[in-house]
């Protein structure tokens, strides 16, 4: 089954007086949360409309993987147009499409992936009686909305369906959670603040669990624990307040499904989110590729992965000489530059005597 997501981030943020795409919740923007959630959950098709402020917009989200739609006539258009053209470009394409206006943000992936399993052709999360965002609409109903008269925006498109909205029950606050306002942006931050420090993270038994469950052989264990031990050093050198434990468990659990996933950050992401720890599963899917607000705890897991080689420390002139023979065309070099820049920059915010080598004193 195919699925796809469209972001709707057209509007002229008037009420809030700033973008509010590229306003910072935490580490990420909050087009960046959107997406962020929709990749955890295995969405991997994902359109975002713009309009307003496009040009930056793309320029923020260029190393996410998304396509770019327009609305050329975002100025005198409603919500309702933006959507029609990201849903008349995933018609053909997905089975399932998820569609969620850009400034509700902190839905967790967890209630994606509930969506996606309710079988509806139209579901819609409901939290303490609330429906919320995203929306799940079956590729069944698009040709309908997409003709309809817009009376009433896409809920009126929807009501006039005909066909039964399924709520599903899920435990997440943030699919009710709006940014219209420099107010409810700082409600959002104080939910969001409030959520981070109340995330669980799973104890060394649990740990071991997961491991267990994964199948993880033990020679990626041991890499494993040496990545944590070399992070956590990492971490003791640093002035900033960092969460120990969330690291050390991101970096027992990076590489989890490595043995049996071709995109084994994403693999493991989707497995830890599915658990019930979105946070852990945020920094895990990073330690390939940073976002670019990642947090400090997902910096020192990829740094602290590319200074271990199997159980063996190596300098990272070592381990990305060795990855350079490898790439064989354009677009590998590029992102092996990226990859490489951003470990220097790590290596040298972390106080490594010869950061590009690798050493500490």
């Amino acid at each position: 089954m195919k699925i796809g997501a469209v972001i709707v981030a057209a509007g002229m943020s008037s009420r809030m007086g700033d973008f509010k795409p590229m306003l910072n919740i935490g580490p990420l923007s909050v087009a960046q949360h959107v997406v962020s959630s929709f990749r955890q959950a295995g969405v991997h098709q994902i359109a975002v409309v713009t309009g307003h402020n496009a040009a930056a917009l793309e320029a923020h989200l260029s190393a996410s993987d998304v396509t770019f739609l327009h609305n050329e006539h975002y100025q005198t258009t409603q919500m309702f147009d933006s959507a029609k053209i990201g849903l008349s470009f995933l018609k053909s394409c997905c089975d399932l499409i998820l569609f969620t206006p850009v400034d509700i943000p902190l839905f967790t992936p967890l209630t994606v992936q509930k969506l996606i399993s309710s079988g509806a052709e139209l579901a819609s999360p409901v939290y303490q009686g609330r429906q919320g965002h995203p929306l799940l609409l079956s590729s069944s109903v698009i040709e309908a909305i997409l003709s309809d008269s817009g009376e009433g925006g896409l809920k009126g498109s929807l009501t006039r369906l005909g066909i039964p909205m399924t709520h599903v029950d899920v435990n997440d606050p943030g699919i009710l959670r709006d940014a219209d306002t420099p107010a409810e942006f700082q409600i959002l931050l104080e939910y969001y603040n409030a959520r981070s420090a109340a995330a669980p993270c799973p104890s060394d038994s649990e740990i071991g669990q997961l491991l267990n469950e994964s199948e993880t052989p033990e020679h990626i264990r041991a890499h494993c624990r040496a990545v944590a031990d070399k992070a956590l050093l990492l971490a003791a050198n640093l002035n900033e307040n960092i969460n120990s434990d969330l690291l050390r468990a991101a970096c027992l659990l990076h590489d989890m499904n490595r043995a049996n996933s071709k995109d084994h950050a994403a693999s493991a992401a989707h497995f830890l989110t599915h658990k019930g720890y979105p946070l852990l599963a945020e920094v895990v899917a990073q330690h390939h590729d940073l976002t670019p607000n990642a947090g400090i705890e997902a910096k020192l897991l990829y740094l602290a992965d590319k200074l271990i080689q199997g159980s063996c420390e190596v300098t990272l002139h070592e381990r990305f000489s060795a990855s350079r023979e490898k790439c064989k065309t354009a677009e590998a070099i590029e992102i092996w530059e990226r990859r490489y820049h951003d470990a220097l920059q790590i290596a040298q915010y972390c106080h490594l005597a010869d950061y590009e080598n690798g050493g500490i004193t």
